[in-house]
């Protein structure tokens, strides 16, 4: 009973989230086809990527709790670099908004959640089809450096803002006695993608090589039985 209600909360979950960034993508596509422009494109976006990205805390929670089987490290570190960029720049710093990057991250995520969200979604029925398990296990491959690309463009653009007005950051004195440099946090942050990016790069990579092998041994079973 208990499997049966997780996977009915599961499939809820997954088809929210499908319908939450399909409809930013068309809101994307209505504004460069209206404006002929990416400018502004993080404004008209912003509450909807704010809702749907932050809905992601859920997938850590249903990693942690132990109903859907991933791996929790890494699971995190791709929701908290997200929500690093929603809330902690593009959020605060207006000059973050306005570059290359933004529409690099924003291409990457729209497209890699519609098509994560629905192979989820599928699964949890067992019925995914051939061409969405081959697109969920070799568009990243792509997606994934450009969203990141993105990412770091973003943040990088956004350190002379952070510098010169110290945001974020706390300083001495203070009741608490400490202080804290939201720009050495988002260096650090930054840094931090050198050593995980090519780890979870290389997991995806391993996985895709799996499921790869065992769709074309499916197909050739199929092709033999019809023989």
């Amino acid at each position: 009973m208990t499997e049966e209600i997780y996977k009915t909360y599961l499939i809820a979950y997954n088809c929210n989230m499908i319908m939450g960034w399909s409809s930013i993508l068309f809101m994307m596509i209505g504004h460069i086809a209206g404006i002929s422009s990416t400018k502004g494109l993080y404004t008209s976006l912003g509450p909807m990527v704010k809702i749907f990205q932050t809905g992601a805390v859920l997938e850590v929670l249903h990693v942690a709790i132990g109903i859907v089987k991933s791996n929790l490290r890494m699971t995190f570190f791709q929701v908290f670099s997200r929500l690093f960029v929603v809330w902690g720049i593009m959020q605060h710093v207006p000059e973050a908004q306005e570059n290359v990057g933004v529409v690099m991250f924003l291409v990457a995520w729209v497209i890699t959640e519609i098509i994560r969200y629905t192979y989820y979604f599928c699964m949890l029925l067992s019925m995914v089809p051939y061409y969405l398990m081959w697109a969920r296990y070799s568009l990243f491959v792509g997606l994934y450096p450009l969203g990141v690309t993105g990412e770091l463009l973003c943040m990088f653009r956004s350190l002379p803002y952070i510098s010169a007005r110290n945001t974020l950051s706390l300083s001495l004195p203070n009741r608490l006695n400490v202080s804290f440099s939201f720009y050495y946090f988002l260096i650090a942050v930054m840094l931090s993608y050198i050593p995980i990016f090519p780890q979870l790069f290389g997991r995806m990579l391993s996985q895709r090589k799996r499921v790869l092998a065992m769709m074309a041994r499916k197909r050739a079973e199929m092709a033999s039985k019809k023989e």
